[in-house]
């Protein structure tokens, strides 16, 4: 196992409050394997994904080679892929996506996505179960903002909400700018 991925499970482990899970890590060595992993052709900015118990990432060496992304990126990205993970041990179907990949961004320490300029809630469920390059910054803008509000704990009910209509109902009585 790569020493990267046993510190980020520890680490990713204590912030959701739950036991470490096994992972397993798979380096991808070229676009059309990854392609042929995820079932259709990936964007370049698409660099890890998981499926089960397992991520599969460009090797480092490969990043720059096969996507717009540096080398250095490849450890926050680890990191994102393992977060993924432990959402879906609390809300199996990973939904919303921009909840799911708030926590990522959230957790991966980059900080490197801009949000977007106005955010509504027409806007949170267009990215309920879609995903481009703007989710990642609305993701993170909405679960920073969560968090510092109004806790880690209440940032974990929301994901375990199961309807969509009540989370949306929830975020607008928490944030009236929503509206």
């Amino acid at each position: 196992m790569i020493p990267l991925v046993t510190k980020y499970i520890d680490d990713v482990s204590d912030f959701f409050e739950l036991p470490r899970i096994n992972v397993r890590v798979h380096l991808v060595q070229s676009r059309q394997e990854f392609d042929k992993i995820e079932g259709t052709k990936t964007e370049d900015w698409v660099v890890g994904l998981t499926k089960d118990n397992t991520i599969y990432i460009f090797d480092q060496n490969k990043f720059e080679e096969y996507s717009s992304h540096p080398k250095s990126d490849f450890g926050p990205v680890l990191k994102h892929e393992v977060a993924h993970m432990y959402y879906r041990q609390l809300k199996a179907n990973g939904y919303p996506n921009w909840l799911d990949e708030g926590v990522a961004c959230f957790l991966d320490g980059q900080n490197k996505h801009t949000p977007p300029k106005k955010i509504t809630v027409k806007i949170l469920k267009s990215y309920y179960d879609s995903v481009d390059k703007n989710v990642y910054g609305l993701g993170q803008f909405m679960v920073t903002r969560i968090i510092e509000e109004f806790g880690k704990k209440k940032l974990f009910e929301l994901i375990k909400i199961k309807y969509p209509d009540d989370l949306y109902d929830e975020l607008q009585t928490m944030f009236g700018w929503l509206r």
